[in-house]
């Protein structure tokens, strides 16, 4: 969801293209057009609409639902993303809660509510560069496991880098500071059955069979952001699971040189709070459980 949305490629005869590539491998391509955009409000009563609301329509696209719908929302802080289009709308603020699993419903909202109670959300600075960055950059300090925090340099974090991202599923971390949570969740997780890599895993490796266990006890892994903000991540979104069989660590390294990006998945169940114009991203209770 954060990655740049749609982008002209080119024009003729008042017909625009555009082409995106994103970070997983996926594309799409397509025709660029402008139109208003029209939805019911917050309370139903009234309609917000923008005018001359440039999206991109697909026509060669990698990723489809097998009902043939396919569908992109940037929220990145790029000029040509849905917040910064509507910002006038609601002042490039907006949250989600994304839930445990398909049974249970997320959402997610746009503009500052009047009622936000921030004594439960603790926010962190979006960090910024010379050059903005069309993602939500943030600092991380330390990472811990089963409340113990795990051994990996601040430089780390400070060179490498880290977004939190609503597109990218799985966690990717810096391989100095992956291994270090490897290894920590591997001392806690001793007791049960450590199952070899499956090249069909791609990257994923740290998988379990819990097939034989009653009782499964996982070790709490959360992440602290400058300004001791902590993230504690809900076990539904430490762990991949297809079945009891093989039950695998949400979190792979990231390539040489590359920074971390906090995906979706140990974003679940937390209230994840964008204040854009603030320059800060907030983390409270949700109610997507």
């Amino acid at each position: 969801m954060l990655a740049d949305p749609p982008h002209p490629r080119g024009c003729e005869s008042a017909k625009c293209t555009y082409s995106s590539a994103y970070m997983d491998g996926s594309f799409t391509h397509g025709h660029f057009v402008q139109d208003k955009l029209t939805f019911p409000s917050a309370d139903r009563k009234s309609k917000v609409v923008v005018n001359d609301y440039m999206f991109g329509c697909g026509q060669n696209n990698s990723d489809v639902d097998p009902d043939g719908s396919i569908g992109l929302m940037g929220l990145s802080r790029s000029p040509i993303s849905f917040v910064y289009q509507t910002a006038s709308k609601f002042k490039k603020y907006f949250s989600y809660c994304l839930p445990s699993d398909i049974s249970s419903t997320g959402y997610i909202t746009f503009g500052k509510p009047d009622d936000l109670n921030n004594k439960y959300i603790k926010f962190t600075r979006i960090q910024t560069t010379p050059k903005q960055s069309q993602f939500y950059d943030v600092v991380i300090t330390g990472i811990s496991v089963a409340g113990k925090k795990i051994p990996i340099k601040r430089s780390v974090f400070v060179d490498g880098g880290a977004i939190i991202d609503s597109g990218t599923s799985i966690t990717r971390l810096q391989p100095e500071a992956y291994a270090a949570l490897k290894s920590a969740f591997r001392k806690e997780m001793s007791r049960y059955k450590l199952l070899a890599p499956d090249p069909e895993d791609g990257n994923i490796e740290n998988c379990y069979d819990f097939s034989m266990y009653e009782t499964v006890v996982m070790p709490k892994i959360s992440f602290i952001f400058k300004g001791r903000v902590k993230l504690e991540v809900n076990v539904k979104g430490t762990m991949l699971a297809e079945d009891v069989k093989r039950v695998c660590l949400a979190f792979i390294a990231a390539g040489d040189g590359d920074g971390a990006v906090l995906g979706n998945l140990m974003q679940r169940t937390v209230q994840v709070v964008h204040d854009v114009e603030g320059r800060r991203i907030g983390f409270g209770p949700g109610t997507c459980a």
